[in-house]
């Protein structure tokens, strides 16, 4: 049976690094000190492998593996079909589309109704990527206009990679050209008459679409993996299961590579590697995590994140990536804002923690919804298409 693109455990991966981009917000804004290098326990977390559960970059890597992966899988065991491509592709883009909109136009009205609270935050926090809303530098008292929404939901993050409104859109970009890249690598790879022509197209389109831009790298792993796993590379890689004792240490180096942000700690060896021009922490963090994604796969299933949890985390995760900062910026800012005189700033902090994932339910039960419709609907909408 060749594997499916929707494994659960693949969309628990998922799920479980839109929380660990949610946690490396939150701390971000209110424990700043934890994302700099120098002295005390922050320093020091941030520079040990124990930073990989507050690094975002490390968790955007892991989505745009698991990207390459699953946009490719199909490809990979069907074969070419220009049909089941570009339906793909759409139904990729919209649903990219709709709910980074509905993210913008959210931030915008608690713009308009005056509910943004991050400066005085972080006049607090000492957080200056949270004073300047995520280094874009709007204010609380800034009045998006709809062109500005249109824009910042629109071709904004999609064409250039910049929302103001909301700045987590910038790895929209990324994630439409990446699609186009990996749907038309493995249309060419499929193509190729033997294995050896293959790897060696994927060889060469990997290393021109990293120089362009090195975040594509982890979109070619993942379109590898698959590649590998659909059997097209052989029965023995499709059934293969490597022995535990192979997967786990590819499984902790993995997650060791993905604690790297750039400081010296327990990464103090990579000073002596070259990189020869290429960005350091986006190699080695998407290194990282091709190795926990290719020890995952080794697996059919996972104790629990195989079933209900594996289903839950993936279908919250790109909501839950999308309305964070907005939520965060606004009704987490203004519970930490109303108990900080009272209780302190450890305990404010904890309660606008929880309040930012109490207000998220709603918005991920709506946003779940819509993408669930999307995903039915698309389908009677292109049907006549396919003759």
């Amino acid at each position: 049976m060749k594997p499916s693109s929707r494994i659960l455990h693949f969309e628990a991966l998922r799920g479980i690094a839109s929380i660990i981009v949610v946690l490396h917000h939150f701390t971000l804004s209110f424990y700043p000190s934890l994302h700099q290098a120098g002295e005390g326990m922050g320093a020091l977390i941030y520079q040990s492998p124990f930073f990989l559960m507050l690094n975002g970059k490390a968790a955007v890597a892991l989505f745009f593996v698991l990207s390459g992966y699953v946009l490719t899988i199909g490809t990979f065991n069907r074969g070419i079909d220009t049909y089941d491509s570009a339906m793909a592709v759409t139904r990729r883009f919209v649903r990219l589309l709709l709910p980074a909109f509905l993210s913008v136009l959210i931030a915008a009205i608690l713009f308009w109704v005056g509910l943004f609270k991050f400066e005085t935050v972080a006049a607090i926090t000492g957080s200056e990527w949270f004073g300047n809303y995520a280094f874009d530098g709007m204010l609380e008292t800034s009045q998006p206009g709809p062109w500005q929404v249109i824009a910042d939901g629109s071709y904004g993050p999609f064409l250039f990679g910049h929302s103001a409104l909301n700045t987590n859109l910038w790895t929209m970009q990324l994630e439409l050209y990446g699609s186009f890249v990996v749907f038309g690598a493995a249309m060419l790879m499929v193509s190729a008459s033997t294995k050896r022509l293959t790897i060696a197209v994927w060889c060469v389109l990997m290393v021109a679409v990293t120089v362009v831009n090195t975040w594509m790298l982890g979109f070619m792993v993942g379109m590898f993996i698959a590649w590998l796993r659909s059997g097209r590379a052989g029965q023995k890689w499709q059934a293969q299961q490597s022995p535990s004792w192979t997967v786990w240490p590819c499984l902790l180096i993995g997650l060791y590579l993905l604690g790297y942000a750039g400081q010296g700690g327990a990464y103090g060896w990579l000073y002596y590697i070259p990189f020869y021009g290429y960005n350091k922490v986006i190699l080695t963090i998407t290194l990282g995590a091709s190795m926990v994604f290719w020890s995952f796969s080794q697996y059919k299933t996972v104790p629990g994140l195989s079933g209900q949890m594996g289903r839950w985390l993936g279908e919250i995760s790109f909501p839950l990536y999308l309305i964070h900062i907005p939520l965060l910026g606004s009704f987490a800012a203004l519970a930490y804002l109303a108990t900080f005189d009272q209780v302190g700033h450890g305990v404010a902090s904890l309660i606008s923690f929880v309040v930012l994932a109490a207000v998220s339910v709603p918005f991920l039960i709506a946003f779940v919804r819509l993408d669930r419709w999307w995903l039915k609907y698309h389908k009677t909408l292109f049907a006549p298409l396919k003759n």
